[in-house]
């Protein structure tokens, strides 16, 4: 065999070869463009997607915007950007747990709304599933996703018909509402009703002070021993120094001589009846048993139970207040932005990105395969 024609021979065998690899190539790539073909047509689970996006504010946020109002779609200070983070992402993440699925199937039906389950692997539901399988489907029909830039929640639904899509989109804002409800409600409880509840407390307190004084009032028939025991030390003092006066005059007169003198018998009786009377005052005050000394001492711990009571009361009311004013910045309100649409057109499945995705899949395995061999070559 010549040089000539030993060149000719490896030519048409390397010519064979590459038509080979090209047949194979195109081959695999068909067959991946007949299989996406087919997913498309007996596999997929055709579904429409219905869209709408809401918007999550709260009293802080509110209170950075302006006083014509506030934009919302606007995109704010660092702080009102975090605050607007926070409050999407809460609706984000409760979406994708189980509550969320379940208050949605309680709402709206989800899972009657696909009775015969679904064998697309994108969207598996099968006939009993359990509930990571209904987890699963539920996250592969229903997302949300939280939009930095625009500070918004957008929400996606897909069912088989326009409407329907539509329907549980619908049904999505509303378990969301829900949620922001039952979230304003548990602050609520955690600022307001338990300063409520102790400023309740406090008033219960109050009355029972003021009924305690009350009782001790009626029982001793004092309004107020402390002020009634003032009042006496009071008219005591004043006595004394009538007392003082008068007994000085008595003393001059004696000294002057004169003991029948009708004046010195008129002061010496004035004198008398002043010692009567403040003896008389004291004993009002003390040594007897219906002295005002008897019952201060339960007045003054009664007096000292209802001041203590007067002021838990006030300091509850700032309490509550405080809490108020704590609730109202931390209270949040979910608005839509966008109502959920209904789809013109099937989002799933796309026909022709299936095809092109199976004849990729197939060079691709084709290529594969053809390293294998000519790698390890069949004997």
């Amino acid at each position: 065999m010549t040089f000539s024609s030993s060149f000719d021979f490896a030519s048409r065998f390397q010519k064979t070869r590459d038509g080979r690899v090209w047949f194979v190539l195109l081959g695999t790539g068909a067959a991946g463009a007949l299989v996406g073909l087919l997913y498309s047509v007996m596999l997929a689970l055709p579904l429409f997607t219905s869209q709408a996006t809401v918007v999550v504010r709260g009293g802080a946020m509110e209170s950075q915007g302006s006083g014509s109002g506030f934009n919302l779609l606007r995109r704010g200070s660092g702080a009102a950007d975090a605050l607007g983070m926070l409050d999407g992402t809460l609706v984000q993440d409760y979406l994708r747990t189980p509550d969320a699925m379940a208050a949605l199937d309680k709402r709206v039906g989800l899972f009657r709304s696909f009775p015969n389950g679904s064998r697309d692997p994108a969207h598996p539901l099968p006939s009993n599933p359990s509930n990571e399988a209904r987890l699963k489907f539920y996250r592969s029909v229903v997302s949300a996703r939280f939009s930095l830039t625009r500070q918004v929640v957008d929400i996606e639904a897909s069912g088989r018909t326009p409407a329907e899509a539509r329907r549980l989109a619908q049904g999505v804002v509303q378990v969301s509402e829900e949620f922001i409800n039952r979230y304003n409600a548990r602050v609520r409880q955690d600022f307001v009703t338990t300063a409520e509840q102790e400023l309740a407390t406090a008033a219960q307190k109050l009355a029972a002070a003021q009924t305690n004084m009350a009782t001790l009032r009626n029982a001793t028939g004092r309004l107020d021993p402390a002020a009634e025991a003032t009042m006496i030390g009071s008219v005591i003092q004043q006595l004394e120094i009538q007392r003082v006066g008068v007994a000085a005059e008595v003393e001059a007169m004696q000294k002057l001589g004169g003991p029948d003198s009708p004046r010195l018998q008129r002061l010496s009786a004035e004198l008398s009846q002043l010692d009567r009377s403040i003896e008389a005052q004291r004993a009002r005050l003390v040594g007897s048993a219906s002295a005002v000394s008897g019952a201060l001492a339960s007045f003054e711990t009664a007096s000292a139970e209802h001041e203590f009571a007067v002021q838990s009361v006030e300091e509850a009311r700032k309490e509550v207040s405080l809490a108020k004013a704590n609730y109202a910045r931390q209270h949040k309100y979910l608005l839509t932005v966008a109502s959920p649409s209904e789809p013109s057109r099937r989002s799933w499945p796309r026909t022709p990105s299936a095809i092109l995705v199976g004849a990729l899949v197939g060079l691709f395995l084709g290529a594969i395969s053809l390293l294998l061999l000519r790698a390890f070559p069949i004997r």
